[in-house]
């Protein structure tokens, strides 16, 4: 069985060879006859009565005994027939259709208000020109004059974090001889995380 990329698996059920003989029987003889039997069609007992009635027990089901052949043994299994819990008179269950509350968009002009309470809060911008990896060695021989390469082109789009998520893609660019961002692209919801 195999569900997509997920699972790649094989399912083995493992059962008696009686029984499996006496499945192979009846599908074999089952088509052979002709003849489709119809269950006797079951009626309800009536609600209104209060009297608990015996449910009819199945008849036990007959066994046809097999030759063994290669080798195996017969083992007996007694399967039975499953087990039905009897009926019993239930009180009525009130069940109503379930009510959604709709949204509409007047209330979304009452929640736009709501953020003016947040618009104070500080929020740390950063932007992040590139990353590399050193080793303890390596940073204590930095000195002046020490170059750090990073791991990202020069004129390549560097990011942009709020308090330390990445929300969008920017450029570097030079306003009055200090360095500044031009956002080029804001990164989506779902990539956030």
């Amino acid at each position: 069985m195999e569900v997509g990329d997920l699972i790649d698996s094989e399912i083995m059920q493992i059962i008696p060879v009686s029984f499996a003989k006496n499945m192979v029987d009846s599908l074999l003889n089952s088509g052979s006859t002709g003849v489709v039997e119809e269950p006797a069609p079951v009626q309800p007992p009536p609600r209104d009565s209060y009297i608990q009635q015996p449910a009819p027990q199945p008849a036990p089901p007959q066994r046809t005994e097999y030759p063994t052949s290669h080798g195996y043994s017969q083992e007996h299994m007694d399967y039975g027939q499953p087990y039905h819990e009897p009926q019993r008179n239930r009180p009525p269950v009130n069940v109503q259709p379930v009510q959604f509350e709709a949204f509409d968009e007047g209330r979304g002009a009452a929640d736009r208000g709501n953020i003016g309470l947040i618009m104070d809060v500080p929020l740390q911008i950063t932007v992040e020109l590139g990353r590399t990896n050193k080793l303890i060695r390596e940073v204590l021989e930095f000195g002046p004059g020490s170059i750090i390469e990073l791991d990202k082109l020069a004129g390549e789009p560097v990011d942009i974090l709020v308090n330390g998520k990445a929300i969008a893609k920017g450029e570097v660019v030079v306003i009055d001889e200090s360095f500044a961002v031009r956002i080029t692209d804001i990164v989506h919801p779902s990539k956030r995380l």
